[in-house]
């Protein structure tokens, strides 16, 4: 098994919101992921050609190797006049989030780049972080130290007290799942059009995570391979979303790169998943940190949780309606 708890404090992580003003108009697509993407790939390679190879360039020797930062807008306005403000999340994860002030200092030469088709110059106006410090703001000296957090920081809460005092009166910890953007997940090689199991789920940010730690970190760790999916799940009801309310948003997008119509479709939605473990939850929180699926450096795969406490009786009915639907589907 996957023993995380120790490598999350060793992960650097970082979460900005950018706040930039245009000075010139500018023309965007209502889905920002892609032009953030590049215009910060095309800003950073001038700011340390190093550093854009550890973000952006896949080693020939290394096929599990993920993108260690997100960028991604909820604004899907278009049309932008002079003057007018967008709003960017930034997440850097392992040697992106190591590299905060390079990463700041690239965003500086980004104003002068522009961003979008047209290239409309902007400036920055203020860089946040999660914890609500101010790292930048326009007109201002520049922090001498940027605040520097780990995995661990954000990863306190544990539910075990909560779990078992929940099974000692009869009641289950559940777990409602909604998402922030389409979730690109993938199962056997196929995408996956519905809320997936509660098992499944966890899998998909246990190896995400695997995939972010450095290999001299797993050696360290003395863990080597990731965690194999479990054989058997042993309450099969629980394992399933219940109180879906999902849609596979089908959608694409022409890429000049490869000079065709990519697929970027992904799950929206909510869910409930009615009983998870200590175990199961943390998991689920540090998917919240550090995504999930396919296209995650442009923003896919970003949800959020809230635990939800309900009586035992009312999870099983709940499960018996879920099963009885699902027949009545199939039928």
């Amino acid at each position: 098994m996957i023993n995380a708890k120790p490598l999350l404090a060793q992960l650097p992580y970082a979460h900005w919101t950018v706040e930039l003003e245009f000075k010139q108009r500018a023309e965007l697509e209502p889905y920002k992921g892609n032009v953030l993407h590049g215009g910060f790939g095309r800003a950073l390679a001038m700011v340390s050609q190093q550093l854009f190879n550890q973000l952006f360039v896949q080693p020939a020797d290394n096929n599990q190797w993920v993108t260690p930062f997100a960028l991604f807008s909820h604004n899907q306005q278009q049309h932008f006049a002079e003057g007018s403000v967008l709003q960017f999340e930034l997440i850097l994860l392992g040697p992106a989030a190591a590299a905060q002030q390079a990463v700041l200092d690239c965003l500086m030469v980004w104003q002068v780049l522009g961003l979008g088709a047209r290239h409309a110059r902007f400036q920055v106006r203020s860089v946040t972080d999660n914890q609500g410090a101010l790292l930048y703001q326009a007109g201002r000296p520049q922090l001498a130290v940027l605040p520097a957090y780990s995995l661990a920081h954000f990863m306190a809460t544990d539910v075990s007290a909560i779990a078992a005092s929940c099974n000692a009166v009869g009641q289950a910890l559940g777990y409602r799942l909604s998402t922030l953007t389409r979730c690109r997940l993938q199962h056997k090689g196929k995408p996956l059009h519905q809320a997936p199991a509660l098992s499944l789920w966890c899998r998909i940010v246990k190896r995400r995570f695997w995939q972010l730690v450095p290999d001299d970190m797993r050696q360290a760790s003395g863990q080597m391979q990731p965690e194999q999916p479990p054989e058997k799940v042993a309450d099969q009801l629980a394992d399933q979303p219940q109180q879906t309310q999902v849609h596979f948003h089908d959608w694409q997008r022409f890429s000049a790169k490869e000079q065709r119509q990519v697929p970027m479709g992904g799950l929206e939605g909510q869910w409930l998943y009615p009983q998870v473990t200590a175990e199961q939850y943390f998991w689920l929180q540090l998917g919240e940190l550090i995504g999930v699926g396919n296209k995650s450096s442009f923003g896919f795969g970003r949800y959020r949780g809230e635990l939800v406490i309900a009586a035992m009786a009312d999870r099983h009915s709940a499960e018996h309606q879920s099963a009885d639907h699902q027949r009545a589907a199939s039928a």
